[in-house]
């Protein structure tokens, strides 16, 4: 992975040997500039901003959940303020706590949905506001 700057410079961010990356797939940058990244072997790996990367989620074997539980087919990546990255997995929305701990998210529920692709995190005032304008109702 690069980050082009607007002036043209190309750094790499991550990959190579030490980073392991196969097929990325999914990305999302959270508030402290650390990137996370889903790939091709079954995990969720995360790149400080000095270019340290570690694996958040799986282990890239299907099936074997360590850290956390399996994760099948890693996808889209979202960061909310609170730092828990939330990862579209086979049949769920998977939520990484900032301390590490691997839940499924509250709404999204194990086998749900079939094959989520992305996550998309919407702040709860903005959700409220829509559906005023949409039905005419007040809060």
């Amino acid at each position: 992975m690069v980050h082009i700057a607007p002036d043209g410079t190309v750094t790499v961010v991550a990959g190579g040997p030490e980073a392991g990356l196969d097929r990325p797939e999914g990305v999302a940058v959270g508030g402290d500039g650390t990137v996370y990244v889903s790939d091709a072997r079954h995990r969720v790996a995360s790149i400080t901003p000095g270019g340290r990367p570690r694996i958040v989620a799986g282990n890239g074997s299907a099936g074997a959940p360590v850290p956390g539980p399996a994760l099948a087919s890693p996808a889209g990546l979202a960061v909310d303020r609170a730092g828990n990255l939330y990862i579209a997995d086979d049949g769920a929305i998977l939520r990484v706590t900032p301390a590490g701990g691997l839940d499924v998210a509250g709404i999204a529920g194990a086998g749900l949905l079939a094959v989520p692709l992305g996550v998309c995190l919407v702040a709860a005032a903005a959700v409220a506001r829509r559906r005023m304008e949409r039905d005419g109702t007040r809060l």
